[in-house]
């Protein structure tokens, strides 16, 4: 999952690894000018882990994909 903060080369280091264990690489990449507001949301109310919203996407992602 791509929450806007991914930089080419750690992109470029999950598809090295990928490859060499032979499976599939995709990427969800989220809305960046959405999930930026939501951040700033939880940093502006000093909530002190600012990672919340990633850390809630993830197993979302998973329901959606299942879905498909």
């Amino acid at each position: 999952m791509d929450n806007g903060w991914d930089s080419e080369e750690s992109v470029s280091n999950i598809k090295k690894v990928t490859a060499a264990l032979g499976i599939d690489y995709e990427s969800y990449v989220l809305d960046w000018e959405e999930f930026r507001d939501l951040q700033l949301s939880f940093l502006r109310a000093s909530i002190p882990e600012a990672e919340t919203p990633t850390d809630v996407a993830i197993p979302r992602l998973f329901i959606i994909s299942r879905q498909i």
